[in-house]
């Protein structure tokens, strides 16, 4: 909606307007709460605390209210929400592999046993592109979600450089990457 959901300097979770007005602070606590997510009806920010003790993901209302924690034993940092908002994707803060978690709470759900470095989930929800580092050498793989197998994998840059950020566009055609 034209808004911008960020975690600052303090690692507490902010919302602006797109222009740097109206800045408001949505979290304020000691711990750490990072890696924020809204969902596709801008209800929801989802996010990773670690105020239980280890990174969970948590759910709150868009306007800071209402935290509720959503994994309570592999937890990690989400990466994605569902189309449909049901479904919270995350990567595993111990395995690195991918998982999802309703979005109302419930049991964590491996979705792939593949290590994933910065995964994406494409905007139709089909298709999640990740960093892969295999033989010394960095590439980006592209894994079904529903049937779990990887369908493509393509070389990038010169294969040593950083893996930084992935994303998709908005029609899940394209791949796009920044690489250090």
């Amino acid at each position: 909606d034209g808004r911008i959901v960020y975690v600052a300097d303090d690692n507490n979770i902010w919302m602006t307007d797109s222009d740097g007005t109206n800045q408001r602070q949505l979290t304020s606590d000691p711990a750490a709460e990072i890696y924020p997510q809204v969902s596709p009806d801008n209800r929801f920010i989802f996010f990773t605390s670690n105020k239980s003790g280890s990174n969970q993901v948590w759910r709150m209302n868009a306007d800071g209210t209402a935290q509720m924690q959503l994994t309570r034993n592999e937890g990690g940092y989400p990466c994605a929400v569902s189309p449909d908002g049901n479904w919270v994707f995350y990567r595993s803060g111990l395995r690195s592999t991918l998982w999802k978690v309703s979005s109302e709470g419930g049991p964590e759900v491996e979705v792939s046993d593949r290590n994933m470095t910065r995964p994406a989930i494409s905007p139709d929800g089909t298709h999640v592109a990740y960093f892969s580092y295999k033989n010394k050498k960095w590439t980006i793989a592209v894994t079904n979600l529903a049937e779990g197998k990887q369908t493509a994998a393509f070389d990038y840059a010169d294969g040593k450089s950083t893996a930084v950020k992935i994303a998709w566009s908005p029609d899940s055609r394209t791949l796009l990457y920044v690489s250090n």
